[in-house]
């Protein structure tokens, strides 16, 4: 099967399995047409032939969140999923981040309501880092420092190894002036992520004889 670089990939090849009777063979006319009423902007590939039967609404909802995140263009359809799966589903994680994504295109209010749509999802057991990262930079932007050390704490805990995390946490401490805090963090994330030159330049801003972390304060 014939192969191509990928320019965004070293060392990679895409294979075409695409199997033709000539190279320059072109695509039948159903390659073109194979949205539907029902669904006009996305092609269900799973759906099967001759069969009618629409994606689950939670499905296309999550589809339309991976889709927008490259094309802005879907991310009208994915709110007005989100809107119209919120009666049916008040404590779906999936439609509690569609519903807090809407949010924060809208004023103040719409960060608040943000807000509580992301913790919601938190206390519901969403283990996203986005879901972290997002939740308490809009607590930070709202002068809830103390909130967003909670939050960012729980999502250490759960995601150990999200970097930006911890740069959240240790920004989040330093701006209650928990230096100690701040550098307990920085001393975990610098032994996870040694390779990261921001943590270790801050860390040897800490001084030496900062109880180590866990210690008795």
């Amino acid at each position: 099967m014939p192969k191509r670089e990928l320019q965004v990939i070293s060392h990679a090849v895409l294979t075409n399995h695409r199997i033709v009777g000539t190279p320059q063979e072109p695509f039948p006319d159903s390659a073109f047409h194979m949205t539907t009423a029902a669904l006009p902007d996305l092609v269900h590939l799973s759906a099967l032939p001759g069969k009618a039967g629409d994606a689950p609404a939670l499905v296309l909802l999550q589809a339309y969140r991976q889709v927008m995140l490259t094309h802005p263009e879907y991310r009208k359809q994915y709110w007005k999923l989100a809107k119209e799966l919120e009666p049916t589903q008040p404590n779906n994680i999936a439609v509690l981040q569609g519903l807090a994504d809407l949010a924060l295109h809208n004023n103040l209010a719409g960060v608040t309501a943000a807000i509580r749509y992301l913790d919601r999802v938190r206390s519901l057991g969403g283990k996203q880092p986005s879901d972290f990262e997002q939740l308490a930079k809009m607590l930070i932007a709202t002068q809830q420092q103390s909130k967003a050390v909670e939050v960012l704490k729980q999502g250490t805990n759960l995601i150990p190894y999200d970097a930006e995390l911890y740069r959240l946490l240790v920004g989040a401490h330093s701006s209650l002036r928990q230096t100690r805090s701040a550098c307990d963090v920085l001393r975990n994330a610098n032994r996870l992520f040694p390779q990261d030159d921001n943590f270790r330049n801050l860390l040897n801003q800490c001084s030496p004889t900062e109880p180590p972390p866990g210690a008795n304060r």
